[in-house]
């Protein structure tokens, strides 16, 4: 009866030491909301005689999102199957490099894509990030070249080096609520693949909204959107770029503490190429200090 009696009460003392150390782990004031992987509203009817009903471009995924102290982190729960790979004037769009599982750290610098089966992460540098509230258009190009858009299905005997297509492109982004336009924005991918457009275009924007919300803003009770557009320039100067453009909400915004261990690649991951790329003979950069800034905590 003894062995038992202070065997309970020392489990009592391990659960309510756990309880006390989860609760008093470090947190951030920020916000949290859910990525939907569904199709996006259609276009108005004006766009869709002028151009046509444009097709699905970018494969989606769905997840969940928490930023707060100026990182950001997405976690990935699904992503959506679509066969085959297809190319869009050129641009080839295949799925992004996170699988479910997977989640991205984010901030103005920069993206690292960690993979907790391997142990592993994936650094990209984004560059020029800048946005304002006051709907400027810094940095955007006088006008987009939007066109009827042709898309080829890449089959099993595309060469595996076209497949793997990456490069810098800009992303163009604004925020808005019905009547009110929240932030607008711009920054470029220094390298990536034109697909990794279905996670990147989440962050600028969730950090404008962010700074919106944590002084108090409530949009109204509005549901914000994000479009946004990424662009890229054609082989032959004489043909207008291609720009792929999309509409998505915030669903389920809402402010909250987010612990900072969520917002740091754990201790003991190491910095490895981008997925599928292990093998090819082109070297990519990894980042200056070998991943060190994404194993501090923010704020």
């Amino acid at each position: 009866m003894t062995y038992r009696h202070s065997a309970s009460v020392l489990l009592v003392v391990a659960l309510a030491t756990t309880a006390h150390a989860q609760s008093s782990r470090p947190t951030l004031p920020g916000i949290t909301f859910v990525i939907d992987s569904g199709r996006e509203a259609p276009p108005p009817p004006q766009v869709v005689s002028q151009f046509g009903m444009p097709p699905e471009l970018i494969t989606q995924l769905a997840g969940t999102v928490a930023f707060a102290g100026g990182r950001g982190r997405l976690d990935v729960t699904a992503i959506a199957r679509r066969t085959p790979t297809i190319r869009v004037e050129g641009i080839v769009l295949a799925a992004p490099l996170a699988r479910a599982g997977d989640y991205y750290l984010f901030d103005s610098t920069g993206f690292a894509l960690v993979r907790p089966e391997t142990r592993t992460f994936s650094s990209f540098q984004i560059a020029d990030d800048r946005f304002n509230f006051e709907g400027r258009r810094d940095g955007w190009p006088a006008w987009f070249p939007f066109k009827r858009t042709a898309v080829d299905t890449l089959g099993s005997r595309t060469p595996v080096t076209v497949l793997r297509q990456h490069g810098a492109y800009p992303v163009y982004w604004h925020a808005d609520v019905p009547g009110r336009a929240l932030a607008r924005g711009r920054f470029t991918i220094v390298d990536a693949r034109p697909g990794e457009l279905a996670a990147v275009r989440w962050f600028a924007a969730t950090r404008a909204l962010a700074a919106l919300m944590t002084t108090g803003d409530t949009f109204g009770g509005a549901t914000p959107t994000v479009t946004a557009l990424g662009l890229w320039a054609e082989p032959v100067d004489t043909v207008p770029p291609t720009a792929i453009i999309e509409v998505r909400p915030f669903t389920r915004l809402q402010r909250g503490a987010v612990s900072t261990e969520r917002l740091m690649v754990p201790s003991g991951y190491a910095e490895a190429p981008w997925p599928g790329y292990e093998r090819v003979q082109q070297v990519f950069p990894t980042s200056a200090d070998s991943g060190a800034h994404w194993k501090r905590p923010p704020g």
